[in-house]
């Protein structure tokens, strides 16, 4: 399964193909669903081009993008830096008009656990955000860990035998949760293609029951080789370059858990 990213948290003169426009990205989404990607990440943005995190904001950028993608599951960032502090983020997705299919929520910020149990409440699917083993531990002792809809592992720009060691160390966490929940990886660094070279006997190599659920239980788990993105608007599919000009994120098939959203969706346009 693949996800776009069109912006990300970047400012929008990072590249010329980025935009605070969400009917353009809303279009670019749509060539890139065309194109195989299953779902979509966006940083809904405000007037300015800053991430945002306000009911008018996210309301603009999630009609533009149901208007031409009704069917595509659709996530958004939770992240701190959008608001003013813990208390402003929760009042915030309280006030969400159009909640989202996904919301991506980092596990080591302020005010983590409060926020997971409104999404919870609202019924919004949470992609869990583990930056380091610290963030992984605390999401494996939080009650609302077996709720999420998957895991991310966000790695920092490091040499490429470093990140491995780090995935490897987040991975073992995780997989001591026993939650069977599906697993992406993602690395912010300009070179990232090294680091998918992992040994044939590391964790993510070998595979577990905890990252590749099956729709069949009785399938035998299968190997596989780890995808990676990276902040410039690239990825890497193993030792392949993506060709697409957005970032493309893959991850195990996993059909969000939250169907509400389509009434609401309705409602909104």
């Amino acid at each position: 399964m693949l996800t776009l990213c069109p912006n990300g948290d970047r400012a929008t003169d990072a590249h010329p193909a980025l935009s605070s426009d969400p009917e353009t990205l809303a279009a670019d989404s749509a060539a890139a669903v065309a194109a195989g990607a299953a779902e979509v990440h966006l940083h809904p943005k405000d007037a300015g081009g800053r991430d945002s995190l306000r009911a008018e904001d996210l309301s603009r950028w999630s009609r533009a993008f149901w208007s031409i993608c009704p069917q595509v599951p659709l996530g958004v960032t939770t992240g701190a830096w959008a608001t003013g502090g813990a208390q402003e983020r929760l009042s915030q997705v309280r006030r969400w008009r159009e909640a989202p299919d996904l919301a991506s929520l980092n596990w080591h910020e302020e005010g983590a656990e409060d926020l997971a149990a409104l999404l919870i409440e609202r019924e919004v699917g949470i992609e869990a955000g583990l930056w380091g083993v610290e963030a992984a531990q605390a999401w494996v002792r939080s009650p609302h860990a077996a709720a999420c809809h998957r895991v991310l592992i966000e790695l920092p720009d490091l040499p490429a035998e470093q990140v491995r060691d780090l995935a490897e160390e987040i991975l073992t966490v995780i997989d001591g949760s026993g939650h069977g929940l599906p697993v992406r990886c993602t690395a912010r660094s300009a070179q990232p293609g090294p680091a998918c070279r992992w040994p044939a006997n590391s964790a993510w190599a070998r595979g577990s029951a905890s990252r590749t659920p099956s729709r069949r239980p009785t399938a035998p788990t299968r190997p596989r080789t780890p995808s990676w993105s990276c902040s410039a608007g690239l990825c890497w599919d193993s030792d392949r370059a993506c060709p697409h000009p957005s970032a493309l994120l893959t991850a195990p098939p996993a059909p969000p858990r939250r169907q509400a959203a389509q009434p609401a969706r309705a409602r909104g346009r």
